[in-house]
């Protein structure tokens, strides 16, 4: 450090070094600024005070921290740009973190404040490219709490580097950061933006005006540069929302969306027990990524869907499955007999429940949302080749044929009518609802007995004729309003992309939920086809040249893998449906369907609707010869389909390999999850010829810790390309374990040996069943 001393007094800098106050108790040498105990960080307070009293009466403008120094660092920038005038370190312009680390915050210091937003002081973060102890991807994690961080790597390992060249970058790096003589939100009150920027900015404004109209407020009534507005986060009852209202507000730097990402706050009035600093973190990381993605591009939408995605799911991936369709087509009956009449917002608790049904058009406004019990793929449970005499137990049930069920979600959006992608009949809202969905289920009226706009014609009515609306032809707009809408999003940003190339046109798709891999296939496969078909050859190299015909076909090729669709064809039980159907069947694949189940949604929502009000009128009454031997399941199959296509990635942890007894930690989600199906859900269930869950306590109707001895319990839904180190985090989340990593071993089949595996292996069915351990973190840390 002499030489960095040395280099700064030359510039007129005195470098001040004071020591940490605590002795570390197992290296001499080495001194502490906290003793971490869990996420509690002893003595922190006495640290600030010892720093807060050196600052105090001198000139500082920087801080710089080695290792857990480092830590420390970032915590007093973050708490400083929250508080400038009562933190006690006034003056502060830059910080270096050398060897810094992300981890929680302490709960014994309140960092965090209700408005919350990215650290607008420079800072510079170095790691070394051999460091074992703090990797580089730990240090550009810290990075992600700070607005435009720079970098500086070395060759080396867990050491501050002070050769020549590396004391010059820091010299460097404090030299720009002092010239900036302004912060920069002072900066952007000052300069507008030049007008094609702000006619990018203003065109954003009124898309998101569209696509959220309950949610978006403008705090000016007209927008004034610099552009400042808020969304509020619509909750749902499913996740880790907080009690009170969290709305996100976004300000447009002059730079914007080319050169800069926007500066978003969390807006809420929730106190640290309600919404956790934990939690926050997550959600600003989350928004820091999405922006990142769609560097270059508008990117608030994406911050929104990201935040939402992580309240909802909590890192969790959950299997989502999207219901669209022309109005008056069926799909409030399929929700509804497939959730059996999940409540939603406003259901009074002694109703049914539901979603609401009629014949006309419109009748679903909010999405409705519920949680249906689906099979688990053929092969992917270990007990399907077990024949010994433990106990497989199960959270969600069996059905007839024994196989486990999983819990996914079902949304059932407004009816989708031509033209919705520009926004007619309530298009643009719920177009944008799919963007979480998996697989979209098209709910096809095969009666052909309605218009395209989904008015009812009667069944007698001549088909053939003027008015009605082929099953063939709905789904062609149906797949005609999808491709437009990501065509229409699309195209707000061509200029941009076009400018950008092949990288930002794969990132633009990358935001509607696929991974980047997935994204670069589609490119590479429509590449291949350009060259070979139409003699376009390296067509992604050069953007200019292309036309909407271009564009059209990319977005179609990549809905056909971001939305694999499963035609519901509904009504089977009218006398007009019999030869449509058949039409359709011997038509496909087509319009990006590939599969086609008949069935009668509104007979298996008879049947479901009248299990259910037995229970709640709590007749005992054995059910009818039809409900008990021939329930219709057609509503089955196509969900069984749908979740079949996503091709899920199923693991199930256990804490011991010969009992395979499942983790104590768990217990709660085994019995309180509001996954967990509902008494006349059971009651369907078992019906229908299915089995309970494990833990559903028939007698008193309540779910019940179940006795010892149960096996494999529980399972978690990953999704494809989950490393083990995913699992973990999954698993932590959800209260399983406490502490960090140390270790992993799996199995493919009950019985086998288990055999250990790193934290970055990607999950597959060889090591199926998991068992993680873990260790308190190092006090140092």
């Amino acid at each position: 450090m002499d030489r960095f001393r040395r280099r700064l007094a030359k510039e007129g800098f005195d470098l001040i070094a004071p020591d940490a106050p605590f002795p570390h108790p197992e290296q001499e040498l080495l001194r502490m600024w906290w003793d971490r105990q869990n996420d509690s960080y002893e003595g922190i307070h006495q640290s600030i005070q010892l720093l807060q009293e050196i600052w105090l009466g001198q000139q500082f403008v920087g801080m710089i921290g080695f290792s857990q120094g480092a830590r420390f660092v970032e915590l007093l920038l973050r708490w400083h740009f929250q508080n400038p005038e009562t933190s006690g370190f006034s003056g502060l312009q830059f910080g270096i973190m050398i060897a810094g680390y992300d981890a929680p915050l302490p709960t014994n210091w309140c960092l965090s404040t209700n408005h919350q937003q990215l650290v607008q002081i420079p800072t510079l973060h170095v790691m070394g490219l051999q460091d074992e102890l703090v990797p580089p991807e730990k240090s550009r994690k810290a990075a992600t709490y700070f607005h435009n961080p720079q970098f500086l790597e070395h060759e080396g390992g867990h050491h501050v580097p002070v050769q020549s060249p590396r004391v010059t970058a820091y010299v460097e790096f404090i030299q720009n950061a002092l010239q900036q003589s302004t912060t920069p939100e002072e900066t952007i009150s000052t300069l507008m933006p030049d007008p094609e920027i702000a006619e990018l900015q203003r065109d954003e404004l009124e898309a998101l005006q569209a696509i959220f109209p309950e949610e978006f407020t403008l705090p000016d009534g007209l927008p004034q540069y610099p552009i400042t507005f808020q969304i509020a986060l619509p909750q749902t009852e499913e996740g880790w929302w907080p009690p009170h209202p969290v709305a996100l507000e976004f300000t447009f730097p002059p730079q914007y969306p080319t050169e800069s990402m926007p500066i978003i706050n969390l807006l809420h009035n929730n106190n640290v027990m309600e919404f956790s600093s934990l939690q926050k973190e997550r959600c600003m990381q989350a928004m820091h990524h999405a922006c990142q993605l769609e560097e270059g591009m508008p990117s608030v939408m994406s911050c929104v869907y990201a935040v939402k995605e992580l309240f909802e799911s909590g890192g969790h991936y959950r299997l989502t499955l999207g219901l669209v369709g022309k109005p008056s087509a069926g799909k409030s009956t399929f929700f509804n007999a497939a959730t059996g009449f999940a409540r939603q917002r406003g259901d009074n608790e002694s109703s049914l429940g539901g979603a609401t049904m009629a014949s006309h058009p419109f009748t679903t406004i909010d999405a409705n949302i519920g949680y249906c019990l689906v099979p688990a793929p053929a092969g992917s449970c270990p007990e399907e080749d077990y024949t010994g005499d433990q106990i497989i137990g199960c959270t969600h049930g069996r059905d007839s044929q024994g196989r486990r069920l999983i819990p996914v979600l079902l949304k059932d959006v407004a009816g989708l009518v031509p033209g919705a992608y520009k926004g007619r009949g309530r298009g643009n809202k719920f177009l944008n609802d799919l963007t979480d969905a998996h697989v979209l289920i098209h709910i096809l009226d095969a009666s052909g007995t309605s218009d395209e706009g989904g008015n009812a014609l009667g069944e007698d009515f001549d088909t053939g004729s003027n008015g009605a609306s082929h099953p063939l032809h709905d789904l062609e707009f149906i797949r005609k309003e999808l491709i437009e809408w990501v065509y229409s999003n699309v195209i707000q940003k061509w200029e941009s992309i076009r400018r950008k190339g092949k990288t930002k046109l794969s990132d633009m798709f990358s935001g509607y939920g696929q991974t980047e891999g997935v994204t670069a296939a589609v490119i590479g496969e429509v590449e291949s086809f350009m060259t070979a078909s139409i003699g376009q050859a390296y067509s992604f190299d050069d953007l200019s040249k292309w036309d909407s015909g271009d564009l059209h076909r990319l977005v179609s090729a990549f809905l056909g893998v971001r939305f694999p669709v499963v035609l519901a064809l509904n009504k089977m039980d009218l006398p007009s449906s019999k030869e449509k159907i058949r039409e359709v069947q011997e038509a496909l694949p087509i319009h990006g369907a590939h599969i086609g189940v008949p069935l009668s949604a509104n007979q298996e929502m008879i049947f479901v609707k009248s299990t259910i009000e037995r229970v709640l009128v709590r007749d005992s009454r054995p059910a009818t010869l039809l409900e008990a031997n021939s329930p219709p399941l057609g509503v089955w199959q196509c969900l069984n389909e749908a979740v079949f296509l996503t091709n899920p990635m199923l693991v199930f942890p256990v804490s011991d390999f010969s009992t395979l007894s499942p983790l104590p930690g768990l217990r709660k989600i085994a019995i309180e999850n509001s996954s967990l199906p509902s008494s006349g859900m059971i009651s369907c269930l078992v019906t229908a010829g299915g089995k309970a869950p494990t833990h559903w306590n028939a007698e008193d109707q309540l779910y019940r810790p179940a006795a010892s001895g149960i096996s494999l319990r529980d399972v978690i839904v990953m999704k494809p390309g989950s490393t083990v180190e995913d699992l973990f985090f999954v698993l932590k989340r959800l209260g399983a374990f406490g502490g960090e990593f140390v270790r992993a071993e799996g199995i493919y089949a009950i019985g086998d040996s288990p055999k250990q595996v790193p934290k970055g292996r990607m999950l597959a069915k060889d090591i199926r069943i998991i068992k993680i351990m873990t260790n308190k973190k190092a006090s140092w840390q």
